[in-house]
């Protein structure tokens, strides 16, 4: 049971990231992504 409560706790987790970079994207043809500097930046 700890192993599934682990997988679902790291899913929420993903869920929150990606649901933060929706709401910043603008959804138009601008070549600014938020969603790409985000992940720029998270790189080692």
């Amino acid at each position: 049971m700890e192993e599934v409560n682990k997988k679902i706790e790291d899913l929420l987790a993903i869920q929150k990231t990606l649901q933060e970079w929706v709401e910043q994207c603008p959804g138009d043809s601008n070549s600014h992504c938020p969603i790409i500097d985000s992940l720029v930046e998270k790189k080692p």
